[in-house]
């Protein structure tokens, strides 16, 4: 099966006369790295090249990185840490100056130019000024929050908190809306000016956090991550270029590393009932309303630890976080005669909706030589919630429970800065995401689940599978998958080029079934319908995603064009897969079907910056590009034919 321009379309992300006058910074690597470039030049204005240009920072293990500038004065210092630099020019014959204070977030090109007077070496001009706050070359919109914001400002300290803090994105479940963190964390997405909320990327150090399941999107995401270990969190919100296939907004955790210095960390948040209010009036209560949402408890603590292993040689990050919530549903109550084919509110038993989160994370950062850096990283939690919904549609004994474990993310990079102009990069990461879906307490086997018609409440057990979709049945689920990252930068200080390749494969895996293979369908009380299900021993497999682009960011003067192209290849496949005999359906055999689906694109992104007055505090922008539509194993688990037999 092929199909190629119905998954794809072009989304220019900027009118393509007028970006706009953007304040804000403005883009970000697959990895969200920073970089410093600029021009130098002597007393009367004329470029010199040859000059040995230095940043330092204590957030780089190395401690300094170094570049020359080109035959046009210019020059270029990339994949640079968050945190505060020096930058130091030097050449014979001429002073040597230093600027002080360069302030740099994820994703931000910092323009330094420098003016170098006659003189010896030993005579140094230090330059103290404000540090660049307008990114004059990328042409994406980003917005970073920093680990103070995340920390300071009351919200989840989660994915779906980042929302609330960021202008233009909305939240797409109104129901995972946080108000002061009363959501904790979940799986929420969101879309950026109306754009699609389905392509709600994660990463972690530039490879896709989340599962495989549908989309592959914020919303499909087994690893909730500790904000803790992030230094900052980059979100590209628009202008995507090569290295990403999706129009949506990105979002990339820039992890800690540690330090020269041994610093830790501790965090504690708590809140019950006796601090918050409701809007229950006696003409609410008259109207039918007996409980609104209430929460009883959001409790989070977290501790950090970091430092030196061996100075400037081996840095080490750890972290510890326990997290949840416990939220009282309103107006939703166990039944007080489960197990009978009758719902009846237990009016002492209102619906708690609670939600337990547990993670390890630890990092290590090997500077093993000069030209070789290693970063090596593991996450490990244990997630266990109820499936209730803030909209009452299903009693307690019908919403499932989750128990994510393992659930653990390891990963591995390494960076190469062969020479001052080209670097070498590459990573690999693995998740593994295995989920449980388990019967509430004092559900047996023998209890049915039934869908009331005309309320579509669900009661006294799973009723099951979604048509043609993915089961919220019992048993056990794996969603593993592994992603790789490769690239090679070579940079002249007028030209920024990268080339690079991301990969991904795995698979969607579960065993399901619902109570003795049925479920009831009532109207008003009244049998109505019998639906019959099968227990399902299903797998999709997705062979490989992979992405091949090259970008070029070319310098004249003060307008920078952003120049690059994408290859897309998606390729998902169905196993052979045999099923027993069950109580409905005689033992089923499928072969393997390749091609389920194999779509290829390429895709083309154009963008340009002038730095309106060459000051640096002004930029036009505009940008326009062709993206595919995010897929994980949705697509191939909707034609697996295991998924059809109900």
């Amino acid at each position: 099966m092929e199909r190629r321009t119905a998954r794809a379309c072009w989304f220019p992300l900027c009118p393509a006369v007028l970006a706009g006058l953007l304040l804000l910074p403005a883009a970000a690597l697959a990895q969200a790295p920073s970089s410093i470039d600029g021009l130098v030049t002597d007393a009367t204005g004329g470029v010199l090249p040859g000059v040995t240009v230095e940043a330092a920072s204590p957030a780089l293990i190395e401690q300094s990185r170094a570049v020359v500038t080109d035959s046009q004065g210019r020059y270029s210092i990339i994949d640079l840490r968050p945190g505060e630099y020096s930058v130091t020019f030097t050449l014979v014959g001429f002073n040597t100056v230093v600027r002080e204070g360069v302030q740099l977030t994820s994703g931000f090109t910092a323009t330094i130019n420098a003016e170098l007077g006659v003189g010896s070496l030993e005579e140094t001009v230090t330059v103290t000024g404000e540090s660049p706050v307008v990114d004059v070359q990328n042409t994406r919109a980003q917005q970073v929050l920093t680990s103070e914001v995340i920390d300071t400002i009351p919200n989840s300290r989660g994915f779906s908190s980042f929302i609330q803090l960021t202008p233009g994105l909305t939240v797409a479940n109104p129901t995972f809306q946080d108000v002061g963190g009363n959501q904790n964390e979940n799986a929420a997405s969101g879309g950026i000016w109306g754009g699609r909320d389905r392509e709600f990327k994660i990463s972690m150090d530039g490879m896709h956090a989340g599962n495989l399941l549908g989309a592959g999107g914020g919303r499909s995401r087994g690893i909730m991550l500790n904000m803790a270990i992030a230094e900052e969190a980059n979100l590209n919100l628009g202008g995507a270029g090569a290295e990403h296939e999706v129009a949506g907004v990105l979002i990339n955790l820039i992890p800690k590393e540690g330090g020269n210095d041994f610093s830790g960390s501790f965090l504690g948040n708590y809140t019950n009932d006796s601090l918050q209010s409701d809007n229950l009036t006696q003409s609410v209560i008259d109207r039918g309303l007996n409980k609104v949402n209430k929460i009883d408890r959001i409790w989070d603590m977290n501790a950090t630890l970091g430092g030196p292993i061996f100075r400037n040689r081996l840095w080490f990050f750890g972290s510890w976080r326990y997290w949840g919530k416990d939220k009282q549903i309103g107006d939703n109550y166990w039944n007080a005669t489960q197990g009978t084919p009758v719902y009846t509110p237990d009016m002492s038993r209102p619906v708690v909706k609670d939600v337990t989160n547990r993670d390890i994370s630890a990092r290590l950062t090997w500077q093993a030589s000069e030209r070789n850096k290693f970063n090596f990283y593991h996450t490990d939690e244990s997630i266990d919630f109820q499936e209730v919904v803030d909209i009452i549609v299903t009693a307690p004994e019908a919403a499932n429970r989750y128990r994510f474990d393992p659930d653990n993310m390891s990963g591995a990079s390494w960076t190469s800065p062969i020479s001052n102009r080209l670097l070498l990069e590459a990573g690999v990461q693995s998740i593994v995401h295995h989920y449980h879906v388990i019967a509430q307490p004092g559900v047996t086997g023998d209890d049915i689940g039934i869908l009331e018609q005309s309320t579509f409440y669900r009661y006294n057990s799973t009723t099951g599978y979604a048509p043609r979709g993915y089961t919220s049945a019992y048993g056990p689920n794996v969603v593993d998958h592994i992603s790789t990252r490769a690239s090679v930068s070579y940079v002249t200080g007028s030209h920024d080029f990268k080339a690079g390749m991301n990969t991904r494969s795995g698979k969607f895996w579960r065993r399901t079934y619902i109570n003795q293979d049925m479920s009831y369908e009532f109207f008003r009380g009244l049998p109505s319908r019998v639906v019959l299900h099968s227990p399902a021993r299903v797998e999709d497999r997705l062979k490989l995603t992979m992405g091949l682009y090259a970008q070029d960011q070319w310098t004249v003067d003060r307008l920078t064009l952003n120049l690059g192209v994408r290859y897309d290849y998606h390729n998902g496949y169905i196993p052979q897969q045999d099923n027993p005999a069950t109580r409905w359906l005689p033992a089923t055999s499928f072969a393997r079907v390749d091609g389920v689906p194999i779509w290829h694109d390429i895709s083309p992104r154009l963008g340009g910056a002038y730095d309106l007055f060459g000051d640096g505090k002004t930029a036009i922008k505009a940008s326009l590009g062709r993206y595919v539509l995010g897929e994980g194993l949705g697509f191939t688990g909707s034609q697996n034919p295991l998924n059809l037999l109900v």
